[in-house]
């Protein structure tokens, strides 16, 4: 991949951006911490004339304007209006992308909608994912329902995964689908390997000649009018032998979630309370920004790690990595259970209560599949993007004070 994605051999490119000093006084666009750590990442690579596009004092984030190139953009909503000329990266609640993008394209959001032209490979994590543009690389997408219009037609292979999957795009290369409910109903040029969790439909504009292999519970729907090559079914059924181990591992990880958290609340009571509010205000905007971060944090480490003087700064990253995703599951707990207590109308003040409940109910979500991961990484990356907000808002508090 020609961009800022791995993909085929290809090697990982970003490009300059410098940093400006002035942006310490807008304390509700990006994170100062986000826009130096890409700072730090884009010194340490080839510069191409990156740009990167802040969201404005509501978060949201609009992308317009003539010759832009290498464009990386975060908020609340991102919507794209204008062609990009070089690669996008988009991160945030809703991403639009509303205009032609040259080469290669990343970006991942609650809802994620793509309705022009990609002219190289296409990467996408969100909740709701519909791409309605033609695609000329490669296509791989998670989500939680995916959809994949007549309009937007794949010249590469397809890989993707999600809760249900809709495919009525044609696609030129081989195609890997995992699901709950996979619908293909197009042509697909290459072989097409299926797992379904719950049911698989050739819809009747289906034409496969390939090979089909396809894993699941029951056999194939085939439409009347679909032509398509023989099926290798292969039957498959839960693992309940492994199910105990699985419920009890969960359950041991929300003991300690809950011990983790009570020892937060004792101790650094004002500074969780701090996050969570700031977690409460601009949701979305704190997901955008924790999304942007956790894209750009491991690629820096990477790029890092190929340095004789960055060896140390990417395993300092690295370590500072692990105890932030501990840390903000615990805070994500505490935010879910606030949440739930709230609509509830049971909510006075951040107690233990909160915890708990969020707890239990995170390990609730993690039997769901898709969804549950989906809703777990949303929280933690609410909670993380405004952990972000409070490092911020202290670095120019820091700066007055000593003004």
């Amino acid at each position: 991949m020609g961009g800022f994605c791995f993909g085929r051999g290809r090697l990982l490119k970003l490009a300059g951006l410098e940093y400006n000093r002035n942006m310490k006084s807008t304390p509700e666009k990006i994170s100062n911490l986000l826009i130096l750590v890409i700072a730090l990442l884009f010194t340490a690579y080839p510069a191409t004339g990156a740009q990167f596009v802040k969201p404005s004092t509501s978060g949201n984030t609009i992308v317009s304007g003539e010759g832009l190139r290498n464009v990386y953009a975060a908020g609340g909503n991102v919507t794209v209006t204008s062609d990009v000329s070089g690669d996008l990266l988009a991160a945030g609640g809703n991403v639009i992308i509303q205009g032609n993008i040259e080469q290669d394209l990343m970006a991942a959001g609650g809802t994620v909608v793509v309705n022009k032209t990609v002219g190289g490979n296409l990467r996408i994590g969100g909740g709701n994912v519909t791409i309605a543009g033609p695609v000329r690389g490669d296509v791989l997408i998670g989500g939680g329902n995916v959809t994949l219009a007549r309009t937007a037609e794949i010249s590469g292979d397809l890989v993707v995964g999600g809760g249900n999957v809709v495919i009525e795009s044609p696609v030129a290369g081989m195609a890997r689908v995992g699901g709950g409910t996979v619908t293909i109903n197009s042509r697909v040029g290459g072989e097409v390997f299926v797992a379904a969790d719950q049911h698989l439909t050739f819809g009747r504009e289906s034409v496969i000649p390939g090979k089909i292999t396809y894993k699941g519970k029951k056999e194939a729907v085939v439409q009347t009018g679909a032509q398509i090559s023989s099926i290798d079914f292969q039957k498959i059924s839960r693992e309940h032998g492994k199910a105990p181990f699985a419920i009890g591992g969960k359950i041991i990880w929300t003991i300690g979630l809950v011990i983790a958290g009570l020892l937060l609340l004792r101790f650094f009571p004002r500074r969780v309370s701090l996050a969570i509010d700031k977690a409460l205000d601009r949701p979305w905007l704190n997901l955008g920004i924790g999304l942007a971060l956790v894209i750009v944090l491991p690629v820096t480490a990477v790029l890092l790690l190929a340095t004789v003087i960055g060896f140390y700064a990417a395993l300092i990253i690295f370590s500072w990595l692990v105890v932030v995703y501990l840390v903000m599951n615990v805070i994500a707990s505490i935010f879910l259970g606030v949440l739930i207590l709230k609509w509830l109308k049971k909510y006075s003040t951040l107690r233990w209560t909160a915890l708990v409940t969020g707890a239990v109910l995170l390990m609730l979500l993690k039997f769901i599949p898709v969804i549950g991961f989906l809703a777990g990484a949303i929280l933690w990356l609410i909670v993380f993007g405004a952990a972000l907000r409070l490092v911020k808002e202290h670095i120019i508090t820091e700066e007055i004070n000593e003004q």
